[in-house]
C-alpha cells in the first residue's frame, strides 16, 4: 500500500486511502449527496458528496457527465453508465447513504412538535457547497432556518444535510 503523506493536503478527506473501508460499485446517475466516493487516482481517498451536477458531455457524445462536488473542494466525475466505488463499511462500521439519511423531514417536524417550552433542536449541518454549520433551529416548513451561532440565518436547509440533532435547553 502506498503511503499517504497527510501533510500534503489542504482539505483532509473524510476517509483516508490507508484506513480499512469497503466499497462497492455504484452507478454514476445513482451517487446522491451524501455517499463517500472513493477517489481512486488520489491513493483511495474517500470524500462526502454534497452536490452533484448532471452536464452535457461533447455534441457527439449522447451520455451525461455527472460532477461529484465533495467536502473541501474534492471534484469527481463519472459518465452515465459507468460506476464510482461509494464506501460502505469503515472498520466493520455501515456507513450510512444519501438514501438512508440521519434525519427525514417529517421526523424533524415530529421533534419539533414533541419539544417543550424550554427546549429547542440543534442541528449541524453540510450544506451543497461543502460549508458546516451549526445552529438552532427557527424555521420548520419544506426546509428549514437556522439560527448559526454567530446569530447569521441560515435558510434553506435541506433534511438530507443534516448531520447531527439534538435538542438543547433555550
Amino acid at each position: 500500500m502506498t503511503s499517504i503523506r497527510r501533510s500534503d493536503y489542504l482539505a483532509a478527506p473524510e476517509i483516508w486511502g490507508d484506513q480499512e473501508y469497503e466499497s462497492h460499485d455504484v452507478l454514476a446517475e445513482e451517487v446522491k449527496p451524501g455517499d463517500l466516493i472513493v477517489f481512486e487516482s488520489d491513493l483511495g481517498n474517500a470524500y462526502r458528496v454534497v452536490s452533484v451536477d448532471a452536464l452535457d458531455s461533447r455534441p457527439n457524445d449522447e451520455r451525461i457527465l455527472y460532477r461529484y462536488n465533495c467536502v473541501g473542494g474534492a471534484t469527481a466525475g463519472r459518465y452515465e453508465g459507468t460506476t464510482i466505488p461509494v464506501v460502505v463499511t469503515v472498520a466493520g462500521r455501515k456507513v450510512s447513504r444519501a438514501d438512508d439519511p440521519v434525519i427525514t423531514m417529517p421526523a424533524l417536524w415530529a421533534l419539533q412538535n414533541g419539544l417543550g417550552p424550554d427546549q429547542q433542536m440543534r442541528l449541524r449541518v453540510i450544506t451543497a457547497q461543502g460549508q458546516a454549520h451549526a445552529g438552532v433551529v427557527t424555521g420548520l416548513g419544506a426546509t428549514l432556518t437556522l439560527r448559526l451561532d454567530d446569530g447569521e440565518l441560515l435558510r434553506e436547509v435541506r433534511a438530507e444535510w443534516v448531520q447531527a440533532v439534538e435538542v438543547v435547553g433555550r
